[in-house]
């Protein structure tokens, strides 16, 4: 039997105190100051919960786990040890997932959300003239993020969703008189012909008949077979071969992949940053 490692981004499998700080700086830093993750996973200006609850989560979590371990009442100390829990369980499952982003933790922010508004409600029971003050903030803050969200966000977030890649692909879809479509694997953020293939499919409504070479008809409309159909390019590497590998079909490139291209030919039409090409005979 041949011995397996474990993955080294799994501490207690492999333990790494290098790994668990970077575990630990990536929860803390994404979720408790909400500085910017992954593109999709929250808007950068406005980070998972609004910045301006950053204190106010603070505050919560530091007073509710000191009144946690100083009630008396057992009844009463049982129902806040539940969502202490709950946080603790949060923190232990960032501190073990690799350099933990907010999609990946996201248990977390159930707990955190109710601190956050525990430590509102402590704030505003101090200073009685503090809850204008805060209203007037988080309303601010959902108007900047709908008003962001719906504009610069949806614009900037096309490129990450693969918009005009799924657009390109459908209309070259949608042109029957070519038979063959030769797509690249570059979707501009990264390049992956996996991917590539499989938001292809979606995008065709491919049949899984159809693709498993058991019938010729996907999405009501009788086709060349699968693999003659569809096929996913590299451009940089394959860039000698694509004049004999198209011939009569229609290319679909990224902008980017123009570079690679050394034969002439005609521009079908322009989907975003993407282009659908023929050769020129």
């Amino acid at each position: 039997m041949v011995p397996v490692e474990a993955p080294a981004e799994i501490p207690l499998l492999n333990f790494s105190f290098a790994q668990l700080g970077k575990n630990a700086w990536a929860l803390f830093s994404h979720v408790f100051l909400q500085l910017p993750d992954i593109f999709f996973n929250s808007i950068p200006a406005f980070g998972p919960l609004y910045h301006v609850s950053i204190p106010f989560v603070f505050v919560g979590i530091i007073v509710f786990t000191i009144q946690l371990f100083r009630e008396k009442n057992i009844e009463k100390q049982t129902q806040m040890l539940a969502l202490w829990g709950f946080l603790v369980t949060g923190i232990w499952v960032g501190l073990i997932t690799y350099e933990v982003n907010i999609n990946r933790v996201n248990i977390i922010f159930y707990p955190i959300i109710l601190l956050c508004a525990y430590g509102i409600g402590l704030a505003v029971q101090k200073w009685k003239k503090l809850w204008p003050v805060v209203a007037a903030a988080y309303g601010i803050s959902s108007i900047l993020f709908f008003g962001t969200y719906f504009t610069t966000y949806a614009e900037e977030s096309r490129e990450y969703y693969n918009k005009d890649f799924m657009e390109a692909v459908a209309e070259a879809d949608s042109l029957e008189e070519y038979e063959s479509l030769y797509i690249t694997g570059n979707l501009g953020w990264q390049f992956n012909r996996d991917a590539t293939e499989i938001l292809t499919q979606y995008v065709c409504k491919i049949d899984a008949q159809y693709y498993q070479g058991k019938s010729n008809v996907s999405n009501g409309r009788e086709l060349p077979a699968y693999a003659d159909r569809y096929h996913y390019i590299y451009p940089e590497q394959q860039a000698a071969e694509l004049v004999e590998m198209v011939g009569d079909g229609l290319l679909v490139l990224y902008q980017g992949d123009l570079q690679y291209i050394d034969f002439s030919y005609d521009v079908v039409d322009t989907v975003g940053d993407y282009l659908l090409l023929t050769v020129q005979n």
